[in-house]
């Protein structure tokens, strides 16, 4: 946690601004462990990640994922029909 975070907390749980200033960082800190300790200020709880498995949207992405794929080999058959076409033109005249 920042320090100005930290001025923030600790005068919410009741120290004046002017005794916060004499104090360093390691201070600081110190009061914060105590007001965590008797309870007067509860630490912030970080929110735990949990990432879920959506089988529909996995089936979503998967069928695009096999469009895309799929346009893209009948643009490379299309090509290779055209470049192939433009061989027999060449081979005509």
């Amino acid at each position: 946690m920042g320090t100005a975070r930290l001025v923030v907390k600790l005068v919410k749980a009741g120290f004046s601004e002017a005794e916060l200033e004499k104090m360093d960082r390691p201070a600081l800190m110190a009061a914060w462990a105590e007001c965590v300790a008797s309870g007067k200020e509860a630490p912030v709880p970080v929110p735990s990640q949990t990432f879920g498995y959506d089988a529909e949207l996995e089936r979503q992405k998967l069928a695009f994922e096999m469009r895309r794929f799929e346009a893209q080999q009948r643009e490379r058959a299309d090509d290779i029909a055209r470049q192939e076409k433009l061989r027999l033109d060449e081979i005509e005249r």
